[in-house]
């Protein structure tokens, strides 16, 4: 369901007044910018001085203060640490995505923190998951699809069970069978070939 505009400022105004206190209101509103997707009413952005981050505790603890935010505040659960880089001052965190254990393909949570504290949330966490996590065919067999589909019959494939979904689309269980330069997306039940992707690396 669409949010409007006026309830979404609302409903903002409300969650993050237990976060900012005690700092006055209006000052304190001033403080965070908070972004939502015009079409689906879920959260993309939060900037500003959101909070305490001076060790990965504070920071995980500091990013659930915002859950409410969030149209499924369930996709913050199981996320899994993947990635630091910095830039100028700040330090990146990339948050990786799951469902059940498994690896949401291309669906995480980036961060910046500097001077030790929190201050940008990107949200591209997939909402609402629901799926059957138990795969109809074996690793074996969406590697041998992903070969032919590259007329790659040499290269050694990485392959590993993941959760493929965009926003449009419901979520598919997959193999996400990766080569040096691509990685393919094979539909873990039919063995259909989903999209190819280039190459990311894999999740610690």
């Amino acid at each position: 369901m669409r949010i409007s505009v006026l309830w979404q400022g609302l409903l903002v105004s409300v969650l993050l007044m237990p976060v900012l206190l005690p700092v006055q209101a209006a000052s304190a509103m001033a403080m965070v910018q908070v972004h939502f997707d015009d079409a689906s009413g879920e959260l993309k952005r939060i900037s500003g001085d959101l909070g305490p981050a001076q060790t990965p505790e504070m920071l995980r603890t500091t990013i659930d203060k915002y859950r409410a935010l969030f149209l499924d505040p369930e996709a913050l659960t199981g996320l899994r640490f993947t990635r630091l880089s910095f830039i100028d001052n700040s330090e990146i965190y990339q948050f990786q995505q799951t469902y059940e254990g498994l690896e949401v393909f291309g669906s995480s949570l980036i961060v910046s923190v500097s001077n030790g504290r929190l201050k940008t949330l990107i949200n591209d966490l997939r909402p609402n998951l629901q799926l059957d996590t138990r795969p109809g065919i074996e690793r074996e067999e969406a590697e041998r699809v992903a070969r032919a589909a590259l007329h790659s019959q040499k290269e050694q494939a990485r392959t590993r069970l993941v959760v493929y979904a965009r926003s449009e689309e419901l979520a598919i269980l997959a193999y996400a069978v990766a080569f040096d330069r691509s990685t393919v997306l094979v539909d873990a039940r039919s063995a259909r070939i989903i999209g190819v992707e280039p190459q990311v690396s894999s999740p610690a």
